[in-house]
């Protein structure tokens, strides 16, 4: 997850799909390399890895361009791309 603060995702081209989980998820409690790092890269979260999780809260969404995702603050999540481009810009606010 990103300690930024709330993140707003407007996708630009092409597709993306985020998985994204509350902090009290089992996921949403691994450890991280946070406070060493503000945005810390430490799971791959592929659906198959969720057939584990039988009662896990995500949220599964697909961003096409025009869209606007609001992730909040210190929920985990998954990004891949379902196209060879995309562009996404994203803006932070302090919370």
């Amino acid at each position: 997850y990103d300690t930024y603060g709330i993140n707003f995702v407007a996708q630009i081209v092409g597709k993306k799909r985020w998985l994204l989980f509350p902090p009290e998820s089992p996921i949403g409690q691994l450890q991280t390399r946070i406070p060493y790092e503000e945005s810390s890269v430490y799971i791959n979260v592929e659906p198959s890895v969720l057939d584990k999780f039988k009662d896990i809260d995500v949220y599964d969404v697909t961003l096409e361009p025009g869209d606007v995702l609001f992730v909040p603050k210190h929920w985990c999540h998954f990004v891949s791309s379902l196209d060879t481009i995309t562009i996404s810009v994203n803006s932070w606010l302090e919370q």
